[in-house]
């Protein structure tokens, strides 16, 4: 008894080792019924059961028998988010029997049932803390979850890693209350207002945001808890109330991602320039300072399609346009190169300016970038805005054939085949939503991933939702 007493609460199984009895009751069988903003429902079914029965989830209680039953609804109220092995128990009068059964983590925020993709869930403009509208990037340190709604024009951010469907967000930047949808805030740019932010990082105590629309890089030096609290440090721009673009080693013209490796170097990519800045440390105070390396162009005052110095001619070290990128594990360095319809590889990081790629995915060659130049393949992409990487696997959002990509191995070769597909039934359909309405399996324009452990969080961009993607090689 005290064995089971220890045993923690997991929820969502998907397998069942489930031979126990508890005098002649069994446990046969644990579903997820569905989640909402209350728990979550399984379904249990066994026999044996009668009155004198009990059934548990970890420690808690889940339903007590009035009758013989063979199927029982419980709602516990919390599930992990990690994969692993839980209990499942029955009490029949004095005797106890303890499986365990293997768990499907869920998660779904911006909605609080996978059939609903509808923005601040009833189509409305008018937003509230659980809502979003367009989503685009996420962020987690495992423990924080951060998510970009950007045409909410505000962060939401989670306390710690959300465990219910639909749950709303703890803090929210950008707006003076949650039902704020104005880019700053209907007025001006301010220290407080943003317009359209699509990135975030969580580095130490610091939170970074690209501010995009206005052409800035927001750092706080404090994690925000709470909307009063304002950022320590702009780039981009000289004050916290201008909104200039430009083309120098201290500006941006639509900045959209940001990334920091572990040596505290700060990495921006300048959509609109083709452009990644990186600086050798994060700056703490307000200077504005110049970045100290530019990647697709060979100085900091071009800004062409495909690097200026090629006069456009595509090469490993150029960019049209790109998203999303990401520092991966093993100092990789991998950018969704969205014009291009192709992804960058650099296998060691960049510590020199206009250095260039190393390997290509969604092409077969780093000289031409026709989306889905063979058809909609393993090996193809149309309009890819994100990656990410659990370990030594890599995942691409494919935005314009409305998939997730999987390498279970990170890929080596040029124009490698990815091993799995999330989105689509197989590697050839691109339509959004599968062609049919919005569910658990389906996405319309992922826009960004992000690991928490073994899986990835995908931002469903016009599903206004964020959901889990169960890593298909654990």
């Amino acid at each position: 008894m005290k064995i089971f007493l220890l045993l923690f609460i997991l929820l969502g199984c998907n397998k069942a080792d489930l031979s126990s009895s508890a005098n002649g009751a069994q446990i046969l069988n644990v579903s997820l019924l569905s989640g909402d903003p209350q728990g979550t429902t399984l379904m249990i079914s066994g026999t044996g059961f009668d009155a004198t029965t009990s059934v548990y989830i970890g420690n808690k209680l889940c339903a007590t028998l009035t009758s013989s039953e063979t199927e029982i609804t419980c709602q516990t109220p919390s599930y992990s988010v990690w994969h692993g092995k839980g209990p499942v128990a029955v009490k029949k009068g004095s005797a106890f029997a303890v499986s365990e059964f293997t768990f499907t983590p869920e998660i779904l925020l911006g909605q609080f049932t996978y059939t609903s993709g509808l923005m601040n869930h009833t189509n409305t403009v008018i937003p509230n803390a659980s809502s979003m509208r367009r989503p685009y990037g996420v962020e987690s340190n495992r423990s924080k979850l951060v998510i970009s709604d950007n045409d909410n024009h505000r962060i939401l951010i989670w306390n710690s890693i959300p465990t219910t469907f639909g749950q709303p967000a703890d803090v929210i930047l950008g707006q003076a209350n949650p039902s704020g949808y104005l880019c700053n805030r209907g007025i001006s740019v301010t220290a407080d207002s943003l317009c359209l932010p699509r990135d975030a990082k969580i580095y130490g105590n610091k939170l970074i945001v690209t501010d995009s629309s206005n052409n800035r890089v927001l750092i706080w030096n404090q994690f925000p808890t709470s909307v009063s609290d304002l950022p320590d440090v702009v780039l981009g721009q000289n004050d916290f109330t201008s909104n200039s673009p430009g083309t120098t080693a201290n500006k941006f013209s639509m900045p959209t991602s940001l990334d920091v490796d572990d040596s505290g170097r700060l990495y921006v990519f300048d959509m609109n320039n083709n452009r990644m800045l990186i600086w050798n440390s994060i700056p703490a105070i307000n200077t504005n300072p110049n970045a100290d390396i530019v990647l697709g162009q060979v100085n900091f005052t071009d800004g062409c399609i495909n690097n200026c110095s090629l006069s456009g001619v595509l090469s490993a070290s150029g960019f049209y346009q790109a998203r999303g990128f990401k520092i991966l594990p093993g100092n990789r360095l991998a950018v969704a190169d969205y014009g291009n319809n192709r992804v960058l590889i650099w296998n060691h990081l960049p510590t020199e300016s206009n250095r260039p790629a190393d390997l290509v995915l969604g092409q077969a060659s780093m000289t031409t970038n026709t989306g889905n130049y063979d058809g909609i393949q393993s090996y193809t992409m149309r309009w890819p805005v994100d990656v990410a990487s659990t370990g030594d696997d890599l995942w691409v959002a494919d935005y314009g054939n409305h998939r997730v990509l999987y390498w279970e191995d990170f890929p080596v070769t040029d124009g490698q085949s990815a091993t799995h597909v999330f989105g689509q039934n197989d590697f050839t359909s691109g339509s959004a939503n599968m062609g049919s309405g919005t569910n658990k399996d389906n996405l319309y324009q992922p826009l960004g991933l992000e690991d928490i452990g073994k899986d990835v969080i995908v931002v469903d961009g016009l599903n206004n939702r964020a959901k889990l993607l169960i890593n298909p090689s654990n």
